[in-house]
Order: C-alpha cells, then sequence, then structure tokens
C-alpha cells in the first residue's frame, strides 16, 4: 500500500482509465460529497471494516489496475487498502487526509447521486 495526495490521484485517476477509486465512507458521509468527475470509476463498499474484505473481494474491477482507497480522514482507507493487497489487489493506494484533504485540494465533488 502506498500513499498519495489527493491531487495526484485526481491526477491518475483522470489519465488512467482502468483506475479505480474505492470509497469506504459511511451514507452518512457521503452527503458531504464525493470525489467528483463522472468518468471516474467508483465504488462504494461497506464501511464496516469486518465486513469489508468480503465486500472486497467480491468486487468486479481488475486486481492488476491502479486502486485508490479514500474514506473521510485517510484511516479507514489505509486499512482498507492493506486488506485489498492481502486479497491480492496489486496496485493499492491510500489517498492521504480522506475526503476532507480532498475537498482543502478544491478537487471536483458533488452530492452522493451514483447507485
Amino acid at each position: 500500500m502506498k500513499n498519495i495526495s489527493p491531487k495526484e490521484a485526481f491526477d491518475i485517476l483522470l489519465s488512467d482509465s482502468n483506475a479505480v477509486i474505492v470509497d469506504v465512507r459511511t451514507p452518512e458521509e457521503w452527503a458531504g460529497g464525493i470525489p467528483g468527475n463522472v468518468s471516474l470509476k467508483l465504488v462504494t463498499i461497506s464501511a464496516n471494516l469486518d465486513e469489508f474484505g468480503q465486500s472486497f473481494q467480491n468486487s468486479t474491477h481488475d486486481v492488476e489496475c491502479k486502486t485508490f482507497f479514500i474514506c473521510k480522514g485517510g484511516v479507514r482507507s489505509a486499512t482498507a487498502a492493506v486488506v485489498a493487497e492481502k486479497l491480492g489487489y496489486k496496485d493499492c493506494y491510500n489517498i492521504t487526509g480522506g475526503f476532507t484533504e480532498w475537498q482543502h485540494s478544491n478537487l471536483p465533488s458533488k452530492a452522493w447521486s451514483i447507485k
């Protein structure tokens, strides 16, 4: 697992069509917005880390692609990235500072609308 700033993650997500961002925030936290850009591949997984491994193991994205994890502040997402690596995902990144830092970096965000 590697740590990466929100800006670095956003730039890679825009340039790499295979990259995925995995949001492990709670539904209540989503109300504040999501990492925004309709072209980003966004996966939402249970923020309950006890359930995360099973949920993510059933995910359909490629284990070889760059996978970025985000939560509210960067702690749950770091744990989630480590769990994903243990499940065989090869290129996992924790977005440092989480969605809070994403917003402070003035990156696009919008209200939750993806189903």
